[in-house]
């Protein structure tokens, strides 16, 4: 079984496993009062023990007695203290609250509640602002855009669900657009800029990858698991054939030919790793979506991520963050001009770095379409596609049928991590 779905199996089994118990006093044994996840954690709790606001978030058309508008005004009066709740965690530094080494074993229930509690917050933005409060409903993204942000460390299936729950909030961004106004705009523009300045969040994901897939090698070589077994009495693909094979030579090994398998096989893996770190950490216009990780050893073919996905996917987010800062501008441009601008240079106050897209060294593409209405996005590169503010499937992957539908995940995981709203 692939490593990167020993993750999503743990995040769902996680999510079940867990049930009703508060996952602050779970997962948190000694508080520090210095990480935002503590605040995360108290908040995807006040989510759970709110028996009205849990059922408002499973409102269903095909069943629903209450519109879909009465149903974000109510979300909007009872997620007071959740909001409130995010907004301190997101005044501080968020970083692993795990002491003890990430496994395979390790479950992630949390990232299941955090996409629930995002999707909480976009409901009570849409709620705001169809109560006439705009200008709320702008400080809720804000700080939804930065909750996705804070939450995307650890590993790359966090990451993952961060960049869903940007997703998720800059779809709402985009559909509120003509109704927020400028000092919404302004904690949009800054929430953006704070993410920004940030390192990409692609890398602490990388980071926490490498620490995951180098305790999962460790457990490997000190204790080889068993042959895996078809459950239904069928063939193995070749894939596992190999991977079997490799465990049952490394059951037959001593403890010092183990130790030596242990140190040649990090060493690729180390090589792999700093190669990809480095990509990242170069500035955008010279990043590119990676290779997938091929070697001759089977069991790190078996448990490396996707990483062609996770670097298409890290690709999008950030430019979705710079598209962001261009709708700001353009809107305020709107609200003091009373029209749209005709180009971007045109617009006051926006440098010649904010207008230009990393991934062409050109300057986004912009088009004034009528006097009330636009578009801003960038060309993207071919992997990508067009990227707009508002993640749309990529044509190539529409028309391969390959790739994520969504930036996140798909199935049971979907599934688990809740339904739209």
């Amino acid at each position: 079984m692939k490593k990167s779905l020993f993750i999503l199996l743990s995040l769902t089994l996680g999510t079940l496993a867990l049930g009703q118990k508060d996952l602050y006093k779970t997962m948190i044994k000694a508080p520090t009062f210095r990480n935002g996840m503590e605040e995360y954690l108290q908040a995807a709790d006040l989510v759970r023990g709110n028996r009205v606001l849990f059922d408002l978030m499973l409102w269903d058309p095909t069943t629903a007695k209450t519109t879909l508008m009465a149903n974000r005004r109510a979300i909007a009066r009872e997620s007071t203290l959740v909001i409130n709740m995010v907004s301190a965690g997101n005044l501080k530094p968020a970083f692993e609250f795990r002491t003890e080494p990430m496994t395979a074993d390790t479950l992630f229930p949390e990232l299941a509640e955090w996409k629930r509690v995002c999707r909480v917050m976009v409901a009570a933005a849409y709620g705001e602002a169809s109560m006439g409060n705009p200008k709320g409903a702008s400080r809720i993204l804000a700080q939804a855009l930065i909750f996705s942000r804070q939450i995307s460390g650890g590993t790359l299936i966090a990451n993952l669900v961060g960049v869903a729950c940007q997703s998720i909030t800059l779809a709402a961004v985009q559909d509120l657009q003509d109704r927020l106004p400028p000092e919404g705009w302004a904690e949009l523009r800054g929430a953006a800029d704070k993410i920004l300045s940030q390192e990409p969040r692609i890398l602490p994901g990388l980071r926490g990858e490498q620490a995951f897939a180098l305790n999962m090698l460790a457990e490997i070589c000190k204790n080889p698991p068993e042959p895996v077994q078809s459950p239904d009495g069928e063939s193995l693909d070749a894939l596992s054939e190999e991977t079997n094979r490799e465990y049952i030579m490394l059951r037959g090994m001593t403890v010092q030919q183990r130790q030596a398998y242990f140190d040649r096989t990090k060493k690729e893996m180390d090589t792999f790793y700093t190669q990809l770190l480095g990509q990242f950490a170069r500035p955008e216009a010279e990043w590119s979506v990676p290779p997938e990780f091929s070697t001759s050893n089977p069991i790190l073919n078996e448990f490396f991520p996707v990483f062609s996905q996770v670097g298409v996917t890290a690709l999008r987010e950030r430019t979705s963050m710079r598209l962001l800062k261009l709708h700001a501008a353009i809107q305020t441009h709107r609200w003091t001009h009373n029209q749209l601008p005709n180009s971007l240079a045109e617009i006051e106050g926006l440098s010649k770095l904010d207008r230009t897209d990393p991934l062409s060294g050109k300057d986004f593409v912009y088009h004034s379409l009528s006097p009330t209405t636009y578009e801003v996005y960038s060309d993207g590169v071919k992997e990508t596609g067009r990227i707009d503010l508002k993640y749309s499937r990529p044509r190539s992957m529409i028309e391969d049928e390959v790739g994520p539908k969504e930036p996140l995940v798909t199935g049971t995981v979907k599934k688990e991590l809740g339904r739209d709203l």
